[in-house]
């Protein structure tokens, strides 16, 4: 049965307070731990239950609208996140997609741990001396028991996890914590060094040259694939007035001229 436009806004104001209760409540980890008991849950009853373990409650009358909202059809706990977790940009599923496909194992098709643990680096998303802090912390919400992550829990953790509300910032941030933007001759040797040091190691040789060579992944172009083609190219050669090839020592560039001799035009009252 079709729902009539108050109907589908009455369940959409049910859904936000349903996130708004997770947002406070959940981290980014069990964000993956609910997606995970939804999936099982064959009734919207069940999922009530799931939500309650997180000390997420909905009231009987809502709970009314959400059971008559999904009476029609089988119930399906990852449909039910999805619709609880929105709105989820575009950009922000497509930038996830990209990533959970360069890390994932092809074999499996899952994302292990032990990859989680040798591709994240935090050194060009926090300050210096927090790093090492910041990346334990990550790391000890998206590694939820040292299980292997399937894309439906990757989103799942981007879902609850507190991050710029611009989709450009976000991308960023993920391209930046998993090196999506290095070459990947250079991380074959920088995950070497990290599977023997427990870790992607800033200050490592391989990962100073990893983050500093070209950023060639659509990941990095954020609003168009062709955005910032050929970048590198567009600032002049070194010169006497730049000698180091930085932004503040170029030459100057030619101005249009505007038609008028400056040097001698004089202004006066008529």
């Amino acid at each position: 049965m079709a729902q009539t436009p108050q109907q589908q806004q009455q369940l959409y104001k049910i859904y936000e307070s349903i996130f708004a209760g997770l947002r406070e409540r959940a981290n980014a980890g069990q964000f993956i731990t609910l997606r995970r008991q939804l999936a099982r849950c064959s009734t919207a009853t069940a999922a009530r239950s799931a939500l309650a373990d997180l000390f997420v409650r909905i009231p009987d009358e809502a709970f009314d609208v959400v059971v008559a909202a999904t009476s029609d059809k089988a119930f399906n706990g990852n449909e039910f996140f999805r619709a609880v977790t929105s709105p989820f940009p575009r950009r922000r599923m497509f930038a996830i997609q990209v990533a959970f496909d360069r890390l994932k194992d092809a074999a499996t098709g899952m994302l292990p741990a032990a990859t989680l643990h040798a591709r994240c680096d935090m050194s060009r998303n926090v300050p210096r001396d927090r790093r090492d802090e910041a990346r334990a912390e990550f790391l000890s919400l998206i590694d939820v028991d040292g299980s292997d992550l399937s894309l439906d829990d990757f989103e799942a953790f981007y879902r609850g996890f507190p991050l710029s509300a611009d989709d450009t910032g976000f991308e960023l941030h993920v391209t930046r914590t998993w090196n999506l933007d290095v070459p990947d001759h250079l991380l074959t040797t920088a995950q070497s060094t990290a599977a023997t040091k427990g870790g992607f190691s800033p200050n490592s040789t391989a990962s100073s040259s990893a983050s500093s060579a070209g950023r060639s992944h659509p990941l990095y172009q954020t609003s168009n694939a062709v955005c910032g083609a050929g970048l590198d190219k567009a600032f002049p050669p070194v010169t006497k007035f730049n000698r180091t090839g930085e932004f503040t020592k170029k030459e100057p560039l030619p101005q249009p001229s505007s038609g008028l001799n400056t040097a001698k035009t004089v202004g006066r009252f008529m």
